[in-house]
């Protein structure tokens, strides 16, 4: 996530694992704001690998 400069990952259902994890619900206003932030940024396109 930080190492290609992800803002966030929409995981859209809460479950145990995510939460375990550090994920967290969050208000849809406040998701609707980090994601039009998130489109103004450049994103990675092309084939993703492991490295």
């Amino acid at each position: 996530m930080f190492k290609n400069n992800f803002a966030f990952i929409d995981a859209q259902q809460p479950t145990d694992h995510l939460a375990s994890l550090g994920a967290k619900p969050i208000p849809r206003k406040d998701f609707l704001e980090m994601l039009e932030k998130a489109l103004q940024r450049d994103t990675l396109q092309g084939k993703w690998t492991v490295d």
